[in-house]
This record gives C-alpha cells, structure tokens and sequence, in this order.
C-alpha cells in the first residue's frame, strides 16, 4: 500500500530537472577542481591527489557538487510539480516512517549478503565498486569530509534525484512495480558497475518501495545512510 499520492507529475520536465541538476554539479564540480589545480601547482602532489578519490580535494569538490545538485533539486522540483516540499516528502518522520525504513535497511542488508554469496562463487571477492578504486583517506579533515559527503550529502542529494524526482515522474505514468524497476535500473547503470549492478539497482528498488510506502524521502535517505555508512568505514580504516 502506497502513502504518495499518485498525482498527474510534468513528466519531460521533470526529465528535464535531471538533466539541469547534474549538469550543475558537473559544471561545479569541474571548475573547482580546475581551479584547485591551478592554485595548487599543477605539481606531483597535486596530481597524486586527483588519482586518489578519497583525498581531500577530491572529496571537498564531491561534496560541493552534491550540495550544488540538492539545491537545484529543491529550488525547481516543488514548483514543477506544484506541490510544496512536505507534500513531496521532505517533512518530519513519523514512528511508522522508522519502522518502513527499518525494514528497507533489513532488506537492504539482505541483499548485501547475497552479494556476498554472488561475489565468491563469481571469484570477485576483492572487487572494489566503481570509482573507490585507490580509495585513501588522510588526516582529520579527510575522515569528516568523506563521512559527511558519503552519508549524509550522498543520500540527500540523489534520494531526492532518484526516488523524488525520476521515481515519482514514472509512477505518474506507471504502475508502482514498474516505476521502481526503471528507476531503479537507471540508479544501477549510474553507477557504472557491471559486477555490482544487481546489488545497486537493487538497493534503489527497495528505496522506492520505502518512499512509496512512506511517502517520507527522508526514510529512504536513512536506508541509504545505512547502506553507505559500513563500506565507507571500511575504506576510511583501511583504504583500497
């Protein structure tokens, strides 16, 4: 049973906000990295640093991008569809809200260990996601910016990208199931991971589902928090 309403959405606009947002983060996010490296020297170090995807360059620009792409996002997606952002989903959780994401990160968990399983029949037990390959963290700074930008900008930004905006245009014109399986099939090829595709589509089928049956984001961006939180712990301590 569903919580969202189910109302009429503009749907190539809505494609349309897509499009805008990402090319904003883009656009931002390639200008402070070529502006940090022509402040920086354009030296070894600065080269070492675009090679690692955890330094903190790399991660402040991420961060920026995300936050870039969120304000975009709910700048223009409530007066697209003219609806205000509680109505949308952006508004306080309810116990019932806790509860559906309890249950996302239960499947979410589920499904990471049948990945596991997957991962060692295939032989792809040290297999790193795309784009956390040479993953290092250093210092302080590091550990916060990347812990912020991985569990809390992350989730917040594309759970508005993803479930708000993109799932909520099909399910304007689709039945739920399928709504979450294209939605979710984009949220895979994102990614860029052939060998993890399963896992990460499925993680945005499931979030889907919490949105729709909670009509909250701000429960699917906690089963995302969730999902975020333990691997990057993991690279945080030992790196790639």
């Amino acid at each position: 049973m569903e919580t969202i309403a189910v109302r009429p959405i503009p749907f190539f606009r809505s494609l349309g906000l897509v499009v805008t947002a990402t090319l904003a983060a883009f656009v931002v996010a390639f200008a402070a990295a070529f502006g940090w490296f022509a402040a920086s020297g354009r030296g070894p170090a600065a080269v070492a640093a675009l090679k690692n995807p955890g330094s903190d360059p790399l991660q402040t620009i991420e961060l920026l991008a995300y936050v870039v792409m969120a304000a975009v996002l709910l700048w223009r997606w409530p007066r697209i569809v003219r609806q205000s952002p509680s109505a949308l989903g952006l508004r306080p959780l309810r116990p019932a809200d806790w509860a559906v994401a309890g249950i996302g990160i239960a499947a979410v968990f589920g499904v990471r260990v049948v990945t596991a399983f997957a991962l060692g029949i295939t032989k792809n037990t040290h297999h790193v996601q795309t784009g956390f390959q040479h993953f290092h963290v250093t210092g302080g700074y590091g550990v916060v910016i990347t812990a912020v930008t991985a569990v809390i900008a992350a989730p917040f930004a594309e759970e508005i990208l993803f479930r708000g905006v993109i799932f909520g245009a099909l399910r304007s014109r689709l039945p739920l199931f399928a709504a979450a399986a294209l939605s979710a099939l984009l949220f895979g090829l994102v990614h860029n991971d052939g060998v993890l595709f399963l896992s990460i589509a499925g993680l945005g089928f499931i979030n889907a589902f919490v949105y729709a049956r909670s009509g909250n984001l701000y429960a699917a961006m906690i089963v995302r928090a969730a999902n975020n939180a333990l691997p990057v712990a993991f690279l945080i301590a030992y790196g790639n």
